[in-house]
């Protein structure tokens, strides 16, 4: 999903995650094609955050989201291990 540039692209705040100076336009597509994690925490006394998150992602992705159901990347991964694990059960027989 390609989202369009924000007014607030350019704007710089220092990551406590990575730790150095990053831009708002990084943040919001840290996981490719979602914000990082953090967003929230990090840019919402500077930035609309919620307001931004849902225009830009819709009402259920800011639930879940502000839920924690989203998982990080290593959730991710684990997650593709084990279907492909899984996948290679079936086919072996």
């Amino acid at each position: 999903m390609e989202h369009s540039e924000c007014m607030h692209d350019s704007e710089e705040i220092r990551c406590n995650k990575l730790g150095h100076n990053l831009t708002f336009a990084y943040c919001r597509k840290e996981g490719i094609d979602k914000p990082c994690a953090k967003i929230v925490d990090c840019w919402s006394s500077r930035i609309d955050v919620l307001n931004y998150l849902n225009s830009e992602f819709g009402t259920k992705f800011l639930r879940e989201f502000l839920s924690g159901k989203r998982k990080d990347r290593m959730g991710s991964i684990l997650e593709a291990i084990d279907r492909t694990k899984d996948k290679n059960k079936e086919d072996q027989s």
